[in-house]
């Protein structure tokens, strides 16, 4: 059930920007309604929706060169892995090493 949400909240955050793009705008009011609905599906959503129209909005091609955009672009994928250490030490996971056959066999 847990994926479904999360699913959802995605879905209906490219139907607010897909509003918000397609219209010029004028779509804006109509689509914040979505708003609560995205953050009761997931949370995760509404930061993937609100990261996606601040870049739309800092990649506009009247504001930006190409190269802007590239670095732009890089600055992106350089949060990358502060984002990753950030998420690991809040969710830490990773393998326990409880009763390997290995481990027995050398006790024994």
């Amino acid at each position: 059930m847990g994926f479904f949400n999360y699913y959802l909240s995605l879905g209906l955050s490219f139907v607010w920007s897909g509003n918000c793009l397609a219209r010029q705008g004028r779509g804006r009011p109509s689509a914040l309604a979505l708003v609560p609905l995205i953050w009761m599906a997931h949370p995760l959503g509404l930061s993937v929706l609100w990261a996606r129209r601040i870049y739309i909005t800092l990649a506009s091609p009247p504001r930006q060169a190409a190269a802007q955009i590239f670095l732009l672009c890089l600055g992106g994928l350089g949060l990358l892995p502060i984002l990753g250490e950030t998420l690991s030490i809040h969710f830490p996971s990773g393998w326990r090493n409880s009763g390997s056959s290995r481990e027995t066999a050398q006790t024994n």
